[in-house]
């Protein structure tokens, strides 16, 4: 028999008080714990000492990553 045991989940945070955590954060997270799938998928990582991030935040031009958890 086939399971379906797949989930979608958006996981956000509140801003905090520094540049690096200032405009809060989100992410999705998918799992299928049937599968043992569980992965999260960050559209907001970046590096903070990264001489051009003021401009690539502004554009829209930061990097996706996967993080498997």
């Amino acid at each position: 028999p086939k399971v379906f045991s797949q989930q979608f989940s958006i996981l956000t945070c509140k801003s905090g008080t520094s540049f690096a955590n200032a405009f809060g954060h989100i992410a999705l997270r998918y799992s299928d714990p049937y599968r043992g799938v569980d992965h999260v998928y960050d559209y907001r990582v970046y590096d903070i000492t990264e001489s051009d991030l003021i401009s690539k935040l502004v554009l829209g031009k930061l990097c996706a990553a996967k993080w498997n958890t």
